[in-house]
C-alpha cells in the first residue's frame, strides 16, 4: 500500500524488493538514530561525545537490520518495514515529552499512528504498541497530577489512543474480509513447514531460540571471518525448524549488554520517588517484551533475521543502565575508564558483528567475491 501499489499504478511496473528492503531498513535506521540522541538529549545530556558515539554505533550495528539487507527476500520486506515503524514511533514517542508536564499532541499522535503501522506491517511489532500504551498511560497520570485540566486530558487521551483504535478496527476488517475472522492475521493458511493450528507451545523448544538469539558462544577460527557463530538445539527432543544455524547471542554481538548485570547498583542511584516507576518502564521495554517476541516465534523455528525484532531495544536498555551510572558518578578515573571500555567494545561489536553477517550471507555472495575477501584479511595467505 505505501510502495508497492503506488509504484505499480504511476510506473505499470513492479518495484524491486532488494530496493524495497534496502529503503525500509535505511529509514529505520535513520529514526532509530534519531530516537537515541533525543532520549541523550531529554535524559542524558551528560554523558560524553565519546560515549554517545560510541553507543549509537554499538545499537546500530548490533540492531539486526544488516541480517534483513544481505538477504533481501519476501520476509525481510515485511520485517524491515515493521523495524521502520517501530523506530518512527519510539522516535516521536520520546520527542513529544511524555514524561514530563508538555506533551505535544500532535508528535504523540504521530507516535500512535507508525506503531499502529507497523502491526500492519508484521504482527509480531504488536508488543511495542503495549510498550508505548505503558508509557502513555504513566503519561496521562503524570499531566494529571501537574493540573492539567479535563479538556487537556481528554485532548492527551485522543491523540493518544485514536490512531491505535482506528487503524486496528482497518486491521480487523482486513482480517475479517480475507479469513472470516477479526483476530485471524493468516496464520491458519501460512504455507510453511508446520501447522500452525495444531501447534502446541513447548517450552524446550522456545528455549533453543532464547539461547541462540540472547547467550550462544562464539567460535574463534584462523581463517577468515575468524569470528563464528555456534548454533546449538540443546539436545532437546522434537522437531524444531531451523532456517539458518547463523546464532551469535547479543550479549557477545554487543559486549555492554552485560551492563544489564549492574541493574541492583543502578536502581540505587534512581531519585527516590522514581525507581518504581524507572524499574517497570525498563524491564518491560529492554526485558519483558524482547523475550516475548523470543518465545513468540518459537513456532517459526530460528532463523537469524528475526533480531531486527527486538535486538536493538535490548541494547538500548543496556546503554541507560551505563549512562544512569555515569551521569551519577563524582569519579573521573572511572569515567575515563568506561569511555574507553565502550570504545574498545565499539571495535570488537563492529568485527563481531561483520563476521556474523558474513557467515549468514555467504551463500549469496559470488564465489569470487569470497575468495578475495579472504586474502585480503588472511595475511597468512
Amino acid at each position: 500500500i505505501l510502495l508497492f501499489l503506488p509504484f505499480y499504478l504511476i510506473t505499470g511496473y513492479y518495484f524491486s524488493t532488494v530496493w524495497a528492503v534496502f529503503l525500509f531498513g535505511l529509514v529505520g535506521l535513520l529514526f532509530l538514530t534519531l530516537f537515541y540522541n533525543c532520549i541523550c538529549r531529554r535524559f542524558f545530556s551528560g554523558i560524553s561525545v565519546g560515549m554517545y558515539l560510541s553507543s549509537l554505533l554499538v545499537i546500530l550495528l548490533g540492531c539486526g537490520v544488516w541480517y534483513c539487507f544481505i538477504t533481501p527476500n519476501f520476509y525481510e520486506i515485511a520485517q524491515n518495514c515493521g523495524f521502520m515503524f517501530v523506530c518512527m514511533g519510539a522516535f516521536f514517542l520520546a520527542d513529544s515529552g511524555i514524561l514530563s508536564s508538555k506533551v505535544s499532541n500532535v508528535k504523540l499522535c504521530l507516535s500512535s499512528v507508525f506503531f499502529s503501522f507497523a502491526v500492519l506491517s508484521r504482527p509480531t511489532t504488536a508488543v511495542w504498541c503495549i510498550a508505548a500504551i505503558a508509557f502513555i498511560a504513566v503519561g496521562f497520570f503524570e499531566l494529571k497530577k501537574s493540573g492539567k485540566s479535563v479538556k487537556g486530558l481528554l485532548g492527551f487521551t485522543a491523540c493518544a489512543l485514536t490512531p491505535f483504535v482506528v487503524i486496528g478496527a482497518v486491521q480487523m476488517i482486513y482480517n475479517y474480509a480475507r479469513f472470516d475472522s477479526f483476530f485471524e492475521f493468516g496464520i491458519q493458511y501460512s504455507l510453511t513447514i508446520n501447522d500452525f493450528t495444531k501447534s502446541e507451545f513447548s517450552p524446550q523448544m522456545a528455549f533453543i531460540g532464547f539461547y541462540n538469539f540472547l547467550l550462544a558462544f562464539p567460535v574463534i577460527k584462523p581463517e577468515y571471518p575468524f569470528i563464528f557463530s555456534n548454533f546449538s538445539d540443546l539436545d532437546v527432543n522434537g522437531y524444531y525448524f531451523v532456517a539458518n544455524k547463523t546464532a551469535l547471542g547479543i550479549f557477545f554481538r554487543a559486549l555492554p549488554m552485560f551492563s544489564y548485570f549492574l541493574f541492583p547498583k543502578t536502581i540505587r542511584k534512581v531519585e527516590k520517588g522514581k525507581k518504581v516507576l524507572f524499574s517497570l518502564l525498563w524491564m518491560l521495554c529492554c526485558i519483558v517484551l524482547p523475550c516475548v517476541v523470543i518465545f513468540s516465534i518459537w513456532e517459526s523455528g530460528y532463523g537469524v533475521r528475526y533480531c531486527v525484532d527486538f535486538s536493538w531495544q535490548m541494547i538500548t536498555g543496556a546503554f541507560v543502565i551505563l549512562f544512569v551510572l555515569y551521569q551519577k558518578s563524582n569519579n573521573a578515573s572511572l569515567k575515563r575508564i568506561c569511555n574507553t571500555v565502550l570504545a574498545v567494545s565499539l571495535v570488537l561489536c563492529a568485527f563481531v558483528n561483520v563476521a556474523n553477517v558474513y557467515e549468514y550471507g555467504v551463500s549469496y555472495l559470488p564465489e569470487t567475491v569470497r575468495i578475495s575477501l579472504a586474502n585480503t584479511f588472511e595475511f597468512w595467505k
